[in-house]
């Protein structure tokens, strides 16, 4: 449970509110010169929601930390997410999505063998760098060296744990090398082509989600009989590549426990989905990782070169 004394009030902190809070579908209801009242504007906001509201003061030498608290409590209950998602994503320059994964090893609460954690953290950066190459490369085997902008990003994550069995929280930025530059009054209102592409963060977060979704479903119905595990080398936009499925297979430790991983966003104005979250069991990692053998072992070896003596040749008919 995040505290008040988690949260320190720090120089700007209500400025980034504010921010955070025009660039996430919230709207300024009324305004005067001490304080601001905000409440959720995205449409289908259900009774709880809508009675919300986010009392912000006008500069930040009139805030407390009480006052900043409260605000981030009731934006955390709105945007579904908790308030260390939260403070995280006001903390890094241009905001950050979170992978959680929530382990379950024969330990007290908050910690966790060495080599559960040794193996998960390594399975966390192979994932993230497997997906931001699979943004660019298409086939389901990447090539030994990755994209350097891939490993670039995986670098900039932001590492934190927190009690309740074992939980590794992985920030991830929006934006690569820090946010964009501030508009200044004098820059040309932005075009049609210059909003569309995402950040580049969400871009990776949005593969994960649709990656992890799909190779999990798939992992049952490998294991029930229901299909063969030759369908994981069917090419589609959500199919997993051999990197992120051992990853996947990996992220329970070494001796592949279960775990929860959940995947939450920073709302913005244009797109949002709700936290995701998806629990990985031992035969499912179990599957996950034959597939990430069976996707190596089919890829084809260039430069080989076979010898011996040929016993016979033959051709039918």
């Amino acid at each position: 449970m995040t505290t008040t004394s988690d949260l320190p009030l720090e120089p700007g902190a209500v400025q980034r509110i504010r921010e955070h809070l025009l660039r996430s579908g919230w709207r300024m209801d009324d305004e005067d010169r001490r304080t601001s009242l905000w409440r959720w504007g995205r449409q289908g906001a259900d009774d709880q929601t809508a009675r919300v509201v986010v009392v912000l003061p006008t500069q930040d030498q009139d805030a407390d930390e009480g006052f900043v608290t409260d605000a981030l409590r009731a934006i955390a209950f709105v945007e579904d997410r908790t308030i260390k998602e939260l403070a995280t994503d006001l903390a890094v320059p241009g905001g950050a999505d979170t992978i959680s994964v929530r382990l379950t090893p024969e330990a007290p609460s908050g910690s966790a063998p060495l080599a559960t954690v040794q193996t998960a953290m390594n399975a966390l950066h192979d994932l993230v760098v497997g997906a931001a190459s699979g943004l660019v490369i298409r086939d389901l085997v990447l090539p030994a060296r990755r994209p350097q902008r891939a490993e670039s990003y995986a670098a900039q994550a932001l590492v934190s744990t927190e009690p309740g069995s074992f939980i590794v929280n992985l920030a991830l930025p929006r934006f690569e090398n820090g946010a964009p530059h501030p508009a200044e009054p004098d820059d040309e209102p932005p075009t049609l082509l210059d909003l569309l592409p995402q950040p580049y963060g969400r871009q990776v977060l949005n593969r994960l989600r649709q990656v992890v979704q799909r190779s999990v479903t798939l992992a049952d119905s490998v294991g029930a009989g229901d299909q063969h595990i030759r369908e994981f080398g069917v090419l589609t936009t959500t199919a997993a590549n051999a990197t992120e499925l051992a990853a996947l297979s990996l992220l329970g430790g070494a001796d592949r426990g279960r775990y929860q991983v959940r995947f939450s966003q920073a709302p913005e104005q244009d797109s949002w989905e709700r936290p995701m979250r998806v629990v990985v069991t031992p035969s499912q990692q179990a599957v996950l990782a034959d597939a990430a053998a069976f996707l190596r072992e089919r890829q084809p070896r260039t430069g080989v070169t076979v010898m011996g003596l040929v016993v016979s040749l033959s051709r039918v008919g």
